[in-house]
């Protein structure tokens, strides 16, 4: 739960639960900043980890 803590610090308010975090290089253990994303809903993360852009994440550095 590192991850959400940083995403929220980082724009300065709590998560929704029903946002997700993404890490980049799909390593739980990298919550470097800039190996973080964070989207609407689990489905948009999912469909951007297939292949999907047309889905925007809410926030990346």
């Amino acid at each position: 739960m590192e991850h959400r803590l940083i995403v929220a610090q980082k724009i300065g308010r709590c998560l929704l639960r029903t946002e997700a975090v993404h890490h980049v290089n799909h390593d739980p253990a990298d919550n470097r900043i800039e190996n973080l994303m964070l989207f609407q809903s689990n489905k948009d993360h999912k469909l951007y980890e297939h292949g999907n852009r047309d889905v925007k994440p809410l926030w990346q550095p």
